[in-house]
């Protein structure tokens, strides 16, 4: 049996689930609750305020906006009846806006602006004259010609901006040639044997912290640390839930879940707490007809927080069907660049056999399954290598399947045995651009947008100066989405897949070259249809404030998130890597896409090298990766390689989002530069420590599926240093404790436990005289049930 606890906190929260009889009026007004709950499809991502007026998008949150009838607080809000936007002042005072429908409201979080202004001086220490000084870094996406400095009366060149509490790679472009920072000694690896200077902004000094303490019968007691007075928001859904009035003494506050919850199948409880205006961690319970899920049993492939994704690239996974093998037959094509013979039975097959099912994933992501052309292309740039369609992102169709995988109604089948085995499919789906031969270019050739720049340059791989409009390659048009028939077109060609077979999910390629209103009214449509059970994730390279510009009720439900990958890669293969810096990157993440966040945490993909490549030692940062793997074979030289891939997947199972290891990633295949990466999948002959490795990441899973604490827990960083970290999860009476160890020496870090008597360690570590100690390049998760 659990003791009682006993913790030292200042603010409690209770929240009463009481279940009432209540009389015919309160049964009216739960029908009108259900019925105004479904006006905010999903949870209502945060409203996130500028400095100045924010526009607010009304359709992001409501299905039809002319059922709102008024907004408030009023004072701070420019809006009228039936109009799809509002404005926010950003001297709002609430923590939430309330939309009233009829007799009923509806509660958005608002998130105000933490940014500062930061100033950038450059001082010109050559002999010749300037002229022009440009910023290019993390906080304009390396884009210089959105940072000009001016040039000050006393010749010091000036650059001011508004920037988040964070830390920024950037460097000074002086007269287009790209330097460090000299009047700045701080500096940080590239990730590609070089250094760029790091700005930091400073936030505010320590973070409220917010928990749930435990559970006991219908009660769920919640500990606020902090010395002043909190205020608190909870919802239950989308709709507020009033406080009682606090406990002068103990400062406890009471909320009653409305009865209508106990008619739902499944609804969530939020909570956020604010101190001196700082917001606390949010916390989410989910509800099963209005009673607190305690065990992951109760959980389905539908709770988008129990999602864990395993990408396939199709053409390299598994061969099923022989008879459907075409590869181009092109001298000019090197055979890593054609097609290896993957399809959709092979997929099927390894579903149906439990592969999927033994490593501990729930859902499957397919790279692009629609039919690509039957000719080789050379790429534009250097060194212009022949390539085929093998990958899927090259499409002619929106709706037929490429013969070389299988046919539609080889998908249907898939989708099928995937929904019979109790897991997801994820479509990967490419709107941003067409093959020159599909249709629908070849129909409406100026749907594409400019490939000829007025500079003479070709809108080649721009990514960032030309973010909206850049193609992939001079046979790959981008589509021109200021077209409102280009919008409706492609979104309705991805509505086909979901209409038509049921799929569970998008990833979405190249999602920051193409505008907002695509996402938008793709994702209208999705939820006017399919209601929020369909998972949008989205691949963004760039800024976390770029990537988290695609993140809201009204567009995607998350995105990959790369920074924090890029500092995990970085921490854990550099010499000078540091735990500090990826807490404080992860944190960092926190802040932008929340607590809980649907965000992906990846173990790499098919554009960027294997992980192992660069641990096992052949592969170096400093080289380029793509023609390294044109060149020679990638191996593991340094089998100690294998124990940080091992971190890296401890890592992303225990953090909170979404884990998603890509194929051959489970086991440590090797890659360089695409496309070595994405060489055929190996399911036999694998060595020992890769028989090993795949082992770890099996039980890493089933750790993650056991444990509501990794799932839906609260994140507190315990201890931190250059070599090691621990941080700890709760969620009710389930706590999970991980300790990482990255150095090559044996350690010990300090024992952390609250509630001992249910102890049980996973792996390697071992605790003696409560020290964990552990070995070079290893951890160690404690669990507490």
């Amino acid at each position: 049996m659990r003791k009682n606890l006993n913790i030292a906190i200042l603010s409690i929260l209770i929240l009463s689930l009481s279940v009432l009889n209540g009389c015919k009026e309160e049964k009216e007004s739960d029908k009108h609750a259900l019925e105004y709950a479904d006006q905010i499809t999903g949870l209502a991502s945060p409203i996130q305020l500028d400095l100045g007026k924010t526009t607010v998008t009304l359709e992001d949150y409501f299905l039809d906006v002319n059922q709102i009838d008024s907004i408030q607080p009023q004072e701070f809000i420019e809006w009228e009846k039936g109009s799809l936007t509002m404005s926010v002042s950003p001297e709002i005072n609430a923590h939430t806006i309330d939309f009233f429908c009829k007799a009923d409201k509806l509660s958005i979080l608002v998130k105000k602006s933490r940014k500062q202004r930061v100033q950038i001086s450059y001082s010109n220490t050559r002999l010749e004259s300037i002229g022009n000084v440009q910023l290019a870094g993390d906080v304009n996406n390396w884009n210089p010609n959105q940072s000009n400095f001016s040039l000050q009366p006393d010749g010091i060149w000036i650059l001011e901006m508004d920037l988040n509490p964070g830390k920024y790679s950037y460097q000074i472009v002086v007269d287009g040639e790209w330097q460090l920072d000299e009047n700045n000694p701080v500096k940080v690896s590239n990730g590609m044997g070089g250094f760029n200077s790091v700005l930091e902004v400073k936030g505010n000094a320590e973070q409220p912290n917010l928990a749930i303490s435990f559970i006991e019968g219908n009660q769920v007691e919640l500990s606020a640390k902090a010395s002043e007075e909190w205020e608190f928001v909870g919802l239950w859904e989308n709709q507020k839930l009033e406080p009682s009035e606090p406990d002068q003494n103990t400062k406890r506050i009471r909320f009653t879940i409305p009865t209508v919850a106990n008619k739902m199948e499944r609804s969530h409880l939020r909570f956020v707490g604010f101190h001196e205006g700082q917001p606390s961690n949010d916390l989410i319970v989910p509800l099963e007809k209005g009673t607190p899920i305690t065990k992951t049993e109760q959980l389905n492939r539908k709770d988008k927080h129990y999602n864990s994704i395993y990408f396939v690239l199709v053409d390299r996974f598994k061969d099923g069907n022989t008879e459907i093998n075409e590869p181009l037959k092109d001298e000019r094509v090197a055979d890593r660049a054609n097609y290896l013979g993957g399809d959709l039975k092979g997929v099927q097959q390894k579903i149906e056999d439990g592969y999927f099912k033994d490593l501990g994933f729930n859902s499957i992501w397919l790279s692009p399954i629609t039919q690509n052309p039957l000719e080789a292309y050379q790429e534009y740039p250097e060194p212009r290598r022949y390539y085929s369609g093998y990958h899927g992102y090259w499409p002619i169709s929106y709706k037929k399947v490429d013969h070389r995988f299988g046919s539609n109604e080889d998908f249907k089948a898939l989708v099928d045995a995937a929904h019979a085995n109790d897991k997801n499919i994820i479509l990967d789906f490419a709107s941003n651009h067409v093959h020159e031969l599909h249709p629908i270019y070849q129909a409406n050739p100026g749907w594409g947008t400019v490939l000829d720049l007025p500079d003479g340059r070709k809108n080649i791989r721009i990514w960032d100066e030309h973010r909206l409009t850049t193609w992939f390659d001079t046979f790959l048009p981008s589509l021109d989405f200021s077209r409102e028939e280009i919008v409706q077109a492609v979104s309705d060609s991805a509505m086909y897949w979901v209409d038509e077979y049921q799929i569970d999910g998008y990833r979405h390629d190249a999602t920051k070259h193409i505008p907002e209103t695509f996402w938008r009214t793709l994702t209208k449509k999705i939820k006017t249809k399919h209601g929020s059970n369909v998972y949008q994730i989205g691949e963004t390279f760039g800024s976390r404030e770029l990537i988290g510009s695609y993140v809201s009720s009204g567009q995607q439900d998350g995105q990959f998130d790369f920074n924090l990958y890029f500092d995990i890669r970085a921490t854990l293969l550099e010499e000078e890597g540091s735990y500090e810096s990826l807490n404080a990157s992860l944190y960092e993440s926190f802040d932008y896409y929340g607590w809980h966040s649907l965000m992906g945490n990846i173990t790499g993909n098919h554009d960027i090298p294997r992980f192992i490549s660069y641990a096992g030692g052949d592969l170096k940062m400093s080289e380029d990766p793509k023609e390294a793997g044109w060149n020679r074979v990638i191996t593991v030289k340094d089998t100690m390689g294998y124990r940080r891939l091992n971190l890296l997947h401890a890592f992303i199972t225990t953090i909170p989002g979404i884990p998603v290891v890509y194929y051959g990633d489970e086991f440590g295949m090797t890659g360089a530069g695409d496309p070595d990466n994405r060489k055929m999948m190996r399911f036999k002959n694998l060595s020992n420590h890769e028989l090993t490795t795949k082992g770890i990441l099996s039980k890493l899973m089933k750790l993650r599926n056991e444990n509501m604490a990794l799932i839906y827990g609260d994140f507190k960083t315990l201890h931190v240093d250059k070599d090691s970290w621990i941080y700890q999860r709760k969620y009710l009476n389930n706590q999970v404790t991980v300790y990482l160890n990255k150095s090559n020496k044996n350690i010990k870090l300090p024992y952390h436990d609250e509630w001992g008597d249910d102890l049980k360690l996973n792996f390697y570590g071992n605790i003696e005289n409560e020290m964990v100690e552990l070995a070079p390049y290893s951890f160690e998760i404690l669990t507490t049930n």
